[in-house]
């Protein structure tokens, strides 16, 4: 999965991003040491907006519960990323999407939902 999301950002040209999802997804290593293997640095945000991420995630987007002021919290996490000289910003779970887009981000955005399930797409059609 992350081969796919570091192949997405580097042909982008870029090899900083910054990794929103749930806590572990943020702090288990998994993004940061394989896209580390393929040359992209890959940060997360503080530990205090890695917990209000995390409780997001579950006690919002899991339930089906969007919220404008939970979508401007992410927005404005992924500006001061911007600002720490972020280039992109990987969604790493699957309900970041239903509040942050690629049109209203201030950086470029890497859905790995939608990555993963082309790449899916593209392996089984090579075979």
């Amino acid at each position: 999965m992350a081969q796919a999301t570091a192949d997405a950002v580097k042909k982008q040209g870029m090899d900083t991003v910054r990794l929103l999802g749930t806590r572990f997804t943020m702090s288990d290593g998994f993004y940061t040491e394989r896209m580390g293997s393929q040359g992209v640095q890959t940060i997360t945000p503080t530990a205090a907006e890695q917990d209000e991420i995390h409780r997001i995630i579950f006690d919002e987007l899991c339930l089906n519960r969007i919220r404008p002021e939970s979508a401007r919290y992410f927005y404005d996490v992924i500006g001061r990323l911007k600002k720490e000289g972020a280039q992109g910003v990987i969604l790493g779970c699957t309900e970041i999407c239903l509040l942050v887009n690629e049109t209203d981000s201030p950086l470029p955005v890497f859905d790995s939902t939608a990555i993963h399930a082309f790449a899916a797409v593209d392996a089984a059609l090579a075979e």
